[in-house]
């Protein structure tokens, strides 16, 4: 993570606020937002594969803590 991101930024936190904006009812929802929700979720599983990946070669990045 940079100096300019925040915490915010990494992949686990961010992949909890994209689950939390997924619709109550995905039945409802509209095609686009469906898709651009588990767009999102794919985005996010990727990069915390990445992190898990380094934090297991012994390469984690720390968040930047405010």
């Amino acid at each position: 993570m940079t100096a300019g991101e925040s915490a915010t930024s990494s992949p686990i936190p961010r992949f909890r606020q994209a689950a939390a904006q997924l619709p109550p009812s995905l039945g409802c929802a509209r095609i686009r937002e469906l898709w651009d929700a588990w767009q999102r979720l794919a985005e996010l599983t990727v990069g915390y594969d990445d992190l898990t990946d380094e934090a297991a070669a012994g390469h984690p990045r720390n968040p930047a803590v405010k």
